[in-house]
């Protein structure tokens, strides 16, 4: 079972507890919705918190990929699970694409630095950062791919293959 696996199961057991939710409702007040709402949302970041540090703990080589604009393989220097959010430090180990800085600001703002750091809470507007094989949602800047496999099998490729598939092995 790989961390998206277990997030998948973590994911019907907190639609599980929404039925149980929605039962109690039928025979229990407004207040005692409410509280079992609230306590719904704080188990889903729970969730959501631990099946990040399964994720962030299962890296091949500590490597991701990122983007923003552009794509990026980084090593994760570090990590932070908060209460509400997380945040990443990233060093850029490859970029892949157009690599010219005066063509692209982005790459050049992010290398500026040794490192850089991106953030985002665990769910906006109901929606979960943790989405299929990927970390980010829309609304949110970036993108993390972590799946240890994906992140292997793209680090290995050559130039050549990484032009031809990058695109269909990330986005499909």
């Amino acid at each position: 079972m790989n961390c998206f696996n277990i997030f998948e199961y973590g994911l019907n057991n907190f639609f599980s507890l929404l039925n149980l939710v929605v039962k109690e409702h039928k025979t229990s007040s407004i207040s005692k919705l409410a509280a079992s709402c609230t306590n719904l949302l704080f188990l889903n970041t729970m969730l959501m918190k631990d099946n990040l540090q399964i994720i962030f703990n299962s890296l091949y080589q500590k490597k991701v990929i990122f983007h923003e604009r552009i794509t990026l393989l980084c090593e994760v220097v570090n990590y932070d699970l908060l209460r509400e959010s997380f945040n990443v430090e990233l060093k850029v180990i490859q970029p892949f694409g157009n690599t010219r800085p005066y063509k692209n600001r982005m790459l050049e703002k992010i290398t500026s630095k040794p490192t850089f750091t991106v953030g985002a809470t665990y769910q906006y507007a109901g929606v979960d950062i943790l989405q299929d094989k990927k970390i980010g949602r829309p609304y949110c800047p970036f993108t993390i791919w972590a799946d240890a496999k994906l992140v292997e099998t793209v680090s290995k490729l050559n130039n050549e293959e990484l032009q031809k598939n990058l695109q269909e092995l990330l986005w499909q």
